[in-house]
């Protein structure tokens, strides 16, 4: 079983959170403090302290939003990156599941926290335990796409051989929109593959 509770994960999952909490409260602030000055300008002149301090807080707390967002999405790169070697090690590890046949068809079935790729008419599969990820909402929801990503970047660039390549999402007893054809009859497809992370990073051996 593959899992995403290491140390440096926990850390930035950790960073996440406080990050996150800082913006919506941040957010908050500044939009309660920014309707109470809009609503007092009607009467200026008897409100004008109550203006300027309401302003000088809603300045400041978009500016801590601004500073607080910058650091969560840096973060979340960060955690992104983690997650991304996680699983690109443990697809190396396991590349017998996703190569050697010109037709292979694989399933992404989801049981809980758990991301099981198996392949079709085979007992080969990984079994990927998101629970150590699942309080950062982004990188939890996002596993899918990365896994996906991997698949088109790994045929990318060992497309020969290969002729068709079906994934599959299967959610409890069905299935949730049929097959996703990453090979087909020979040529691959890659969406985005100037933003393809394992690409980008030269990850795919």
């Amino acid at each position: 079983m593959v899992t995403f509770d290491s140390e440096e994960i926990k850390k930035y999952i950790a960073r996440v959170r406080l990050f996150s909490a800082f913006s919506t409260g941040a957010f908050v602030i500044a939009f309660c403090a920014g309707t109470c000055s809009a609503v007092a300008v009607g009467s200026m002149k008897e409100q004008a302290a109550l203006i300027t301090a309401t302003w000088i807080i809603a300045v400041v707390a978009a500016v801590a939003l601004v500073v607080f967002f910058t650091l969560l999405m840096l973060t979340e790169k960060r955690l992104n990156k983690c997650v991304c070697d996680v699983l690109a090690t443990a697809m190396e590890e396991n590349s017998d599941l996703y190569s050697g046949d010109s037709e292979i068809a694989l399933i992404a079935e989801h049981e809980g926290d758990k991301v099981i790729l198996y392949r079709q008419n085979s007992f080969k599969k990984i079994v990927f335990d998101l629970s150590g990820i699942e309080k950062s909402t982004r990188t939890h929801s996002n596993f899918g796409t990365r896994l996906l990503e991997y698949l088109e970047a790994y045929y990318s660039l060992h497309r020969e051989g290969y002729s068709n390549v079906t994934i599959a999402d299967k959610y409890g007893k069905n299935y949730d929109s049929g097959e996703y054809h990453i090979v087909e009859n020979g040529e691959v497809y890659v969406y985005r593959p100037e933003r393809n992370y394992f690409l980008k990073r030269g990850l795919i051996k």
